[in-house]
C-alpha cells in the first residue's frame, strides 16, 4: 500500500516561474532560508518572513496594500527598503533591528511586546538608521520604535503618530507647517537630568514652517506600566530639559491611564522641537510639581492668549510666571 503523500514526501519545493502572479495570497517561508536572485515582486496578500533575515533578492518590489509581516520568535534583521504594511510580529521576546532606513507607507503594526527595557519590538539604532512614515502612514499594535522616526508630509488637525500609536502631533492651521518632523526614542532609566521620571525619553527635531509664529501643536507621549519608576498614572505631567539647563514642568492638558499616554496642548512646534538637529531638549512624564508658566510667545504678543504659553493657558495674578532671555 502507498504510503500517504505527507510520509512520502515530507518537504514540498514550489517552483514558480519569472512572471507568476499568484493575488492575494499568503505566504510564509516557514522559519527557512530562502535563496534567491533577481526581483521579487509582491504584488498583493501578507508574506511573512519566519527566518532571520528578508530574502536576498537584487530588487524587492511591494505594491500598495501588500504585508511584510516579520514573524520570528528570535533575533531578526529588518531589511531596509520601502514596505506598503509593514508587521512586526512573533511570539516570545525577540528583538527585530533595522538593518537600514526604512520607510512605511501604509500601516505600522506593532504587534510584538518590546524586547526589552532599553529596546522597542522594532529598533532603528543600529546605525542609527530612520524610520521613515509615508503622508497616511499609521501605527497599530502595543509596541514601540527605539530610534529615530521621522516624518515629512503634515496637514491641520491631523494626529501624525511617531514610533507608538499613541505618541502623536496635531498641528493647528494658521501658519506654514513643517517640512520634516523627527523624533529619536529613548527606553532608559538612566538619564539623570530628572532621575524620577518615567523611563524613557523623547528628542524632537524639525525643520521648516514659520519662524515668528510656528504652528500650534498638540503632543501625546506614551509611556508602558514597567517604565513608571515610582510616578502614579494619573498624576503625570510632561516635562522638558533644556539640555544644560531647565527641567520645567509643563503641566497636561489631557491624559489617558487606559492608553498610556500624556498629553499637552497649544505648544508651538519649535518650542516642543526647538533646532534642525537633537540634543537641545528632551521630552518626558513625570508625577506633576507646581507648574512654572514660560512664556513661548506662539501666537501673538496677547498676554492673556493660552497658546503664548508652555501650558496652554496664562498665569493667575498669583503665578510665577518666566520670560525668557
Amino acid at each position: 500500500r502507498r504510503p500517504p503523500r505527507s510520509t512520502l514526501f515530507p518537504y514540498t519545493t514550489l517552483f514558480r516561474s519569472i512572471g507568476d502572479v499568484i493575488p492575494n495570497s499568503l505566504f510564509s517561508d516557514g522559519g527557512f532560508q530562502l535563496t534567491a536572485t533577481g526581483t521579487l515582486n509582491l504584488t498583493s496578500g501578507t508574506y511573512t518572513v519566519k527566518y532571520s533575515s528578508f530574502p536576498a533578492f537584487t530588487t524587492t518590489n511591494i505594491a500598495t496594500g501588500t504585508t511584510v509581516d516579520y514573524a520570528a520568535t528570535a533575533t531578526q534583521t529588518v531589511k531596509g527598503i520601502t514596505y506598503s504594511n509593514l508587521n512586526i510580529s512573533g511570539t516570545g521576546n525577540n528583538s527585530k533591528i533595522a538593518n537600514g532606513n526604512i520607510t512605511v507607507n501604509g500601516i505600522l503594526n506593532l504587534i510584538s511586546s518590546n524586547y526589552s527595557s532599553t529596546k522597542g519590538c522594532l529598533d532603528m539604532n543600529t546605525t542609527p538608521f530612520t524610520l521613515n512614515m509615508g503622508a497616511t502612514a499609521t501605527t497599530t499594535g502595543t509596541g514601540d520604535v527605539t530610534g529615530i522616526v521621522s516624518r515629512s508630509t503634515f496637514a491641520v488637525n491631523t494626529d501624525y503618530s511617531f514610533g507608538n500609536q499613541f505618541t502623536t502631533l496635531n498641528m493647528q492651521a494658521g501658519v506654514t507647517l513643517p517640512s520634516i518632523v523627527k523624533v529619536k526614542i529613548y527606553l532608559t532609566a538612566t538619564h539623570s537630568w530628572k532621575t524620577n521620571a518615567v523611563n524613557r525619553y523623547y528628542d524632537f527635531a524639525h525643520s521648516g514652517g514659520g519662524t515668528t509664529y510656528s504652528a500650534i501643536t498638540t503632543l501625546n507621549l506614551h509611556y508602558l506600566p514597567g517604565e513608571l519608576n515610582g510616578n502614579t498614572e494619573g498624576n503625570l505631567d510632561l516635562f522638558d530639559y533644556h539640555v544644560g539647563g531647565a527641567l520645567d514642568d509643563h503641566g497636561h492638558s489631557n491624559i489617558s491611564a487606559t492608553d498610556k499616554w500624556v498629553g499637552l496642548a497649544n505648544q508651538p512646534i519649535n518650542y516642543i522641537a526647538p533646532g534642525t538637529g537633537f540634543g537641545i531638549k528632551y521630552w518626558t512624564q513625570g508625577t506633576s510639581i507646581a507648574p512654572i508658566f514660560t512664556w513661548v510667545g506662539g501666537a501673538s504678543t496677547d498676554w492673556t492668549a493660552g497658546p503664548n504659553w508652555n501650558g496652554g493657558y496664562a498665569p493667575g495674578s498669583n503665578d510665577a510666571a518666566v520670560i525668557p532671555n
